[in-house]
């Protein structure tokens, strides 16, 4: 066998003088200056040896060849040794379980010192038995079910439909961004899940009663769980095709997260505001992950996390990690230098920022790394959860086995890091998705929406206060709301949908939420004509309502009132007074509108002083009307 220059010297023969330089390209100045001073002793041995034609071509090709190594020389040097590398942690081997060497030491989610420890020291973490065998093989017939239902020609007991709705390129992912299935679903609201993310997340030192926490979250240390998918790897031990690529990566922008470039991560909406996608708000649920700042923490804002459907041993492919990358974050990207010199990846060893969207990015490393020989599998069994600080780096070895993986993606952070609006507005997003679903009593820290229980709780209470024990009231008329968070949820519609300042955009906005989303006790845009023309007719100096709801009549009248006139709208629910408030100074009209928090019995004395109304519109409970007309 000739040596590899040797043969590099024949195909470089055989290719035409057009091709040349462009197949050198990727060749060090070395082997350029090899492959130029070959040439060279061709066309010196070919002066009387061959014919003039001959000659003339050999010239041609050293001729090339000369450029090549010139422009090679220019090139700027291979990062073959970069300083980056001597921040690397030491190779680390990993604890292996006690009972079965073949998988890497575990916890159990009542163990939660000795799994925090664990973390802290190695960056990751694994919780067995956070789901039952039952729950794996509930999850694996749904990710199957939804593949042979989106994937015709696939089944799941056919190796040869495997080809069908299954890729390699995708990491075997699906190409939807996001799954909201039902058990799928479940399994982010799963107890032993949400107690395994609550131990390894940074706690945040805020009260939310004292602070006035204001989220769909009930608490700022409620663990919020991302909406991801779940990934197949194919049995690849007979077909190489089926295997994926393997690699290394960050997933956080690390200039962001240092703070040496801004972020926009406070202005995600998730679809909820009027350029965005109302049907598959998911490109800001992946920013949310790529764009975090860290705040002096050694923790990511966000831990990442794979749960484990099949035992997955070493030969099956799946996550690897770099123990220990998240104490050498600091000193790594010192040495990384600026970011404008790692947007690109120039030579084979160069690694890269790609940059996302509202400030994020992903780092990305090379394949000749030397980073990638201190990566460990992380094998566990069946029901275990893998968690690992964002700042550790990770990525995927390929199937060489027989056996399936089959894993779902499950990432989490705190509720107190978001701003309100952005708390909101996710909470929204993610209700549309899930709406209909089972939710468990977890839902609202998971997800910032009311669950099954607690709604159906709340429509109980309603009817208790109902006389007529045969007939069943809404929930509203115990509580004054719908008791599924439809009010919040229309509430971060319209600020996000109608421009501050434009009554009519307001307007526009609830009744769009009403048609679209779900259904609000508001007056609308047919009977609230009716409202108008009484409005004109009567052009009242001193207006009253009661029952603000969320301030859509407030608004309705208010723009229609002269100017000076004034009107006080009272509402008893403390939430939707917030609401009517806030809705009422986005449409402008704060200058018309007093809201008042309270009934008419509570109020009685101050409606006396503010008093006489010379227009009313009762528009809550009909029983009371009569009686509330009473006191005036």
């Amino acid at each position: 066998c000739s040596p590899p220059l040797a043969c590099a010297a024949h195909v470089f023969d055989m290719l035409a003088d057009s091709d040349l330089l462009a197949s050198t390209e990727h060749l060090s100045v070395a082997e350029i200056e090899e492959l130029y001073n070959a040439a060279l002793a061709d066309v010196q041995a070919a002066k009387t040896a061959l014919p003039s034609e001959e000659r003339e071509s050999l010239g041609r090709r050293l001729g090339l060849l000369g450029k090549a190594l010139r422009q090679a020389k220019r090139r700027p040097p291979e990062k073959s040794h970069r300083p980056e590398f001597l921040a690397y942690p030491a190779a680390t081997e990993l604890p292996r379980c006690p009972l079965d060497a073949r998988f890497v030491q575990s916890f159990s989610v009542d163990e939660a010192t000795s799994a925090r420890d664990f973390f802290d020291e190695y960056g990751f973490v694994v919780f067995r038995g956070v789901l039952t065998q039952e729950e794996c093989d509930a999850t694996i017939a749904e990710i199957w079910q939804y593949l042979e239902d989106n994937s015709p020609g696939l089944c799941r007991d056919d190796p040869e439909t495997w080809e069908t709705g299954l890729s390699s390129d995708r990491y075997g992912l699906p190409e939807a961004q996001a799954i909201f299935t039902p058990q799928i679903v479940a399994n982010r609201q799963n107890p032993h899940i949400y107690q395994a993310l609550d131990c390894v997340l940074p706690r945040l030192e805020r009260d939310g009663q004292a602070d006035g926490f204001d989220s769909p979250h009930p608490d700022p240390n409620s663990v919020v769980v991302t909406q991801d998918r779940w990934c197949v790897y194919r049995p690849a031990a007979d077909n190489e095709s089926w295997r994926t690529s393997e690699n290394l990566h960050l997933d956080v922008h690390p200039w962001t997260y240092a703070g040496l470039q801004p972020t926009e991560i406070e202005n995600l909406r998730y679809g909820t505001d009027s350029s965005g996608d109302h049907r598959f708000p998911l490109q800001d649920f992946r920013a949310e992950l790529t764009a975090v700042q860290g705040r002096g923490s050694p923790t990511g804002e966000h831990v990442q996390g794979v749960l484990n459907l099949l035992d997955n041993l070493e030969e099956d492919g799946g996550t690897r990690v770099v123990p220990g990358f998240h104490r050498s974050f600091a000193c790594w990207l010192k040495a990384l230098g600026s970011l404008e010199d790692n947007l690109s990846q120039s030579g084979l060893h160069d690694n890269w920022v790609l940059q996302r969207a509202a400030g994020g990015g992903s780092f990305k490393f090379s394949n000749l790394d030397p980073l990638h020989n201190l990566s460990r599998r992380v094998p566990m069994r069946a029901g275990s959860l893998l968690l690992w600080n964002q700042l550790v780096v990770h990525g995927s070895c390929a199937n060489r086995s027989h056996n399936f993986r089959i894993a779902q993606f499950i990432t989490g952070f705190r509720a107190g890091e978001m701003s309100p609006a952005r708390a909101w507005s996710r909470a929204a997003a993610v209700h549309r998705h899930i709406s209909g679903l089972p939710l468990q009593p977890l839902a609202p820290h998971v997800f910032g929406v009311a669950s099954t229980e607690a709604a159906e709780a709340a429509e109980l209470r309603g009817r208790k206060v109902q006389s007529n024990a045969s007939k069943r009231l809404p929930t509203y008329y115990a509580t004054g709301q719908s008791g599924d968070s439809r009010e919040a949820l229309a509430y971060v519609h319209v600020c996000s949908s109608a421009a501050k300042g434009d009554a009519e955009a307001v307007l526009n906005a609830f009744d769009d939420f009403h048609a679209t989303h779900r259904p609000l006790l508001h007056v609308g845009p047919e009977k609230g004509l009716h409202l108008d023309d009484a409005v004109r007719l009567r052009e009242p100096r001193r207006a009253l309502e009661l029952g603000s709801y969320l301030g859509y009549s407030a608004v309705r009248i208010a723009r229609l009132l002269p100017p000076g006139s004034m009107l006080y709208t009272i509402e008893e629910n403390t939430d939707n007074f917030k609401i009517t408030q806030d809705i009422v100074a986005h449409a402008g009209l704060s200058d018309a509108v007093v809201a008042l928090c309270g009934t008419t019995s509570s109020l009685q004395a101050t409606l006396k002083k503010l008093g006489p109304f010379d227009f009313v519109f009762l528009d809550h409970k009909k029983l009371l009307y009569l009686e509330e007309l009473a006191q005036f």
